[in-house]
């Protein structure tokens, strides 16, 4: 099992935890400490594969690494975390 926490802008946390079977990814993702959400919830969702994807983001003037669970029916898709990738 893997925990990843982010941070809303106003530095409330979005738990994410990820448990793999040898076949399917799992995730719950965590937003009840968001105090800002719409929708506050738990979820669960599950993925067939883990992706890292290089992209520029012209905001921040810099590139992110990102860590992406997609599973084949409907390419469903989600963003487990994102990392700068410093000069």
């Amino acid at each position: 099992m893997i925990r990843v926490v982010g941070f809303t802008k106003e530095g409330d946390p979005i738990i994410k935890d990820l448990k793999y079977d040898r076949e399917i990814i799992e995730l719950t993702k965590d937003s009840t400490r968001d105090k800002f959400s719409a929708n506050p919830s738990i979820k669960a969702s599950e993925f067939t594969e883990i992706v890292i994807e290089k992209r520029y983001s012209e905001h921040y003037k810099g590139y992110f690494i990102e860590y992406l669970l997609k599973s084949g029916k409907g390419n469903t898709c989600e963003v487990v975390a994102q990392v700068f990738e410093e000069e």
